[in-house]
C-alpha cells in the first residue's frame, strides 16, 4: 500500500472519528463494533502472521537481491518528501470526509459552491473593468500609433 494511500486513510479516519456532531457516536459504535468482532479479527490476525512467516524465505532473497545498494541510508535521506506526502495525502482524504459525509455533506458542498461563484463573479467584474479601461485608451493608442506612422513616412520621404 503507498504512504499516498495510508495517508488518505489516516487523514479521512481523523475526521470521521473526530467530528464535532458525529464523532462522539461514531467512535461510540466503533467501540461496539469491536467487543463484538475482537475474537474474529484476532483469527483474522492470526491468519496474516501466519502468511507473513511463510513469506520470510521470499523476502530473505528479495532483500540479498537489493543489497547492491545501501537502500537504508536513501530512506533516511528522503524522510521529508515522505512525510510531506503523508500530510498531503491525509489532508486530501480529510477533505474528501468533510465533503462527502451523508448528513452535512451537500450543506458543506452548498458554501463551497457559493464561495467559489462569489469570487468568480468578483474577478468577472475586475476583468470587465481592465476591457472597460483597455476600450477607453484604445482611440487614443490607435491614433498614436497613426501619428508616429505617418512621422515614419515623412522621415522615409525626407531620406529618399
Amino acid at each position: 500500500m503507498s504512504r499516498f494511500t495510508i495517508g488518505v486513510a489516516l487523514g479521512g479516519a481523523a475526521v470521521y472519528f473526530f467530528d464535532p456532531l458525529q464523532g462522539e457516536d461514531r467512535r461510540r459504535r466503533m467501540q461496539s463494533l469491536w467487543r463484538e468482532n475482537h475474537e474474529t479479527a484476532n483469527q483474522v490476525g492470526a491468519g496474516v502472521s501466519r502468511a507473513a512467516d511463510s513469506m520470510r524465505p521470499l523476502v530473505r532473497r528479495m532483500k540479498r537481491g537489493l543489497e547492491q545498494r545501501n537502500w537504508a541510508d536513501d530512506a533516511a535521506t528522503s524522510w521529508g518528501p515522505a512525510l510531506t506526502g503523508v500530510l498531503v495525502a491525509s489532508a486530501v482524504g480529510g477533505s474528501l470526509v468533510y465533503l462527502l459525509d451523508p448528513q452535512n455533506g451537500p450543506a458543506r458542498r452548498k458554501r463551497i459552491v457559493t464561495f467559489v461563484g462569489e469570487k468568480r463573479s468578483g474577478l468577472r467584474q475586475q476583468i470587465r473593468n481592465v476591457q472597460d479601461a483597455a476600450e477607453t485608451v484604445r482611440p487614443r493608442i490607435n491614433g498614436a500609433v497613426a501619428g508616429v506612422s505617418r512621422m515614419a513616412e515623412v522621415a522615409m520621404a525626407r531620406g529618399n
